[in-house]
């Protein structure tokens, strides 16, 4: 069928025009909405797109996903702290639509969630618990979702976005020290002080420094941490080798998410089993690389 957009508004939004135009399975209600967002580029309009592409019942899982992560690309900036919209309906679109971006978006998405969780309105899709909701809902980690729901509720939406913020992910490695029902714990003192280090400090530095006060409120155990030190190797090679794991173990680690990720869907079964296998054979090589290191 013939595409009807608007050539003249293309400019505003090229890749989206582009990609929708060489679609044959997309519905006229698809075209229109995309029509709009490139004419009206708000993000209420980019929620009604993202609502009505993923109702279309013309379009692939393949095509979706193209049409939605161009619209993640050109209009996420839309989506900040100031317009978390009030509704269950809108907050979920918006935190699933948030869920695959980058560290500022992962913060918008975790207000989004916070609003979620603190009103309960998971309930709505007949949830139990917050935590079903992520799993059935977003498609990232929970201790994800977690970490930037505590970066905002410890840190505040005005910490972030922007010019000048720091960086959330030096942040991260924090959490634990805030969580901490330690009273003895100067927790304001503790914010401040880190999100000044983040200016000057690596991740890991910092990352380094909250490890010491973990052992300095009884968080963590010294005695944990002595025997990690002990296992450090002491030569080149073997620093290489344990590199080397680190990274095979992450692999592993992201691919069996995939793998519970893909279980849990249940359209295009025969597709998702022929990749469940695929990422199954390659955690297994990697599980006999580890064993010759």
């Amino acid at each position: 069928m013939a595409k009807n957009f608007d050539l003249t508004k293309m400019k505003r939004g090229k890749d989206l025009s582009e990609i929708a135009s060489r679609l044959e399975d997309i519905s006229e209600d698809t075209i229109e909405v995309i029509n709009k967002v490139i004419e009206n580029p708000v993000k209420e309009m980019v929620t009604k797109a993202v609502v009505t592409i993923n109702n279309d019942t013309r379009l692939s899982e393949t095509n979706k996903n193209k049409l939605l992560e161009t619209l993640r690309i050109q209009y996420s900036e839309l989506f900040n702290f100031d317009n978390c919209p009030e509704d269950y309906e809108t907050l979920k679109v918006e935190a699933k639509f948030l869920s695959e971006l980058t560290q500022y978006s992962f913060l918008v998405l975790g207000q989004r969630l916070l609003k979620i969780r603190d009103t309960a309105l998971y309930k709505i899709d007949g949830y139990e618990n917050f935590k079903s909701f992520i799993e059935g809902e977003i498609k990232i980690a929970r201790s994800t979702a977690y970490n930037y729901i505590d970066l905002i509720t410890f840190f505040g939406v005005q910490t972030f976005g922007h010019e000048g913020s720091p960086d959330p992910s030096k942040l991260i490695s924090v959490l634990p020290l805030l969580r901490s029902n330690n009273e003895g714990i100067p927790k304001e003192k503790l914010k401040k002080h880190f999100i000044n280090e983040t200016k000057n400090k690596t991740a890991k530095e910092i990352q380094e420094e909250t490890k010491q006060l973990k052992i300095e409120y009884g968080i963590t155990k010294e005695k944990a941490v002595e025997n990690n030190e002990r296992e450090k190797p002491d030569n080149e090679l073997d620093k290489y080798k344990l590199k080397v794991k680190k990274k095979i173990t992450y692999q592993i680690d992201l691919l069996e998410s995939y793998i519970k990720q893909l279980r849990k869907k249940k359209k295009e079964k025969e597709y998702h089993e022929g990749q469940i296998t695929s990422y199954q054979i390659v955690v297994s090589n990697l599980k006999e690389l580890m064993k010759e290191l």
